[in-house]
């Protein structure tokens, strides 16, 4: 799966994957850029990226749950 690549570090996949992972499906953004900036100091490139993330899912969230509460209809009455 998906979650067990994210389990080991990103620099021992090939440069393609590395992206991928990063930028693509943030995976090993999620599970390694944390330990990573504390381990080699402050980059702004990440931070800026990590931002940017936070907003896209922010959006997503926020639309679907919009989306959910326009349908919802109850249950019970």
């Amino acid at each position: 799966t998906l979650t067990q690549v994210s389990r080991y570090p990103n620099t021992i996949n090939p440069g393609a994957m590395q992206r991928l992972f990063v930028y693509a499906l943030p995976l090993a953004f999620i599970a390694t850029m944390p330990a990573s900036q504390l381990k080699t100091g402050f980059d702004g490139q990440m931070v800026v990226l990590g931002l940017v993330w936070a907003l896209v899912f922010f959006v997503i969230a926020r639309t679907f749950w919009r989306f959910a509460l326009r349908h919802y209809t109850s249950a019970s009455s």
